[in-house]
């Protein structure tokens, strides 16, 4: 493993990465007899993420307070390209969740700030590797196409006739759901706004946010600016 990511496993493996969020708060449940115990290596721990339980939800037994380390995985990606960029968007969310805070490597500047369920705060930049340009990026559309049940394309174009001859070529199937006048960054944006729904690179499952858009009813202009790094 490296830098958190790990390279597929197997014939059908799949890219994957690990969040080392460090120590964090926890409850432990102290009684012997748990039935957690009986299914489970150790005893019962909760993360408390800033909300504690009265009682083990499993044997009503006294919870105790505890620190442990936390270390967070997903899998199910398939590129190493999704799985880096899954991994930068999961660690902007876990360092701002208040009590839970990923080190910051001194060659990993700041992350943008990225979670959209909750309030956060704090100065937000972009990853090394991100350019912008000097000038203005050039306006364009930013659209949302279904190319298959349950999979929409949010992106960005100049030419929305030509963009979408090229959809129908490669995925088959090319219904256009809603357009909106808007840049690259708005893309960006939206892109990083939808996503606990995102599938794999452009492509999202029409949820929440996603099908909010593609119903009209969400104003890019409200979204946080990636460029300006501003705070979600």
């Amino acid at each position: 493993m490296k830098n958190g990511i790990r390279p597929p496993r197997g014939k059908n493996g799949t890219w994957s990465f690990r969040i080392d969020c460090g120590q964090q708060p926890a409850q432990r449940c102290g009684n012997p007899a748990c039935p957690w115990l009986l299914t489970h290596k150790g005893s019962f721990l909760r993360w408390t993420n800033g909300r504690r339980l009265s009682a083990c939800p499993h044997c009503a037994g006294q919870l105790h307070a505890t620190t442990a380390r936390r270390l967070v995985d997903w899998s199910g990606y398939a590129t190493k390209r999704d799985a880096v960029i899954a991994r930068d968007v999961e660690r902007a969310r876990y360092r701002d969740l208040g009590e839970v805070r990923v080190p910051r490597a001194r060659h990993a500047p700041p992350l943008r700030t990225v979670v959209v369920e909750r309030q956060v705060s704090g100065a937000a930049k972009l990853p090394a590797k991100v350019k912008l340009p000097a000038k203005a990026k050039p306006m364009g559309v930013i659209y949302a196409v279904l190319t298959a049940p349950g999979r929409v394309k949010l992106g960005f174009t100049t030419d929305l006739p030509k963009r979408l001859n090229t959809i129908l070529g490669d995925a088959g199937q090319a219904d256009l759901l809603y357009t909106a006048p808007g840049t690259k960054a708005d893309e960006s944006a939206l892109h990083a706004a939808c996503y606990e729904h995102h599938i794999v690179r452009e492509f999202f499952r029409p949820e929440g946010l996603v099908a909010e858009f593609a119903a009209g009813k969400v104003d890019l202009t409200d979204l946080p600016s990636i460029e300006k790094g501003e705070p979600a």
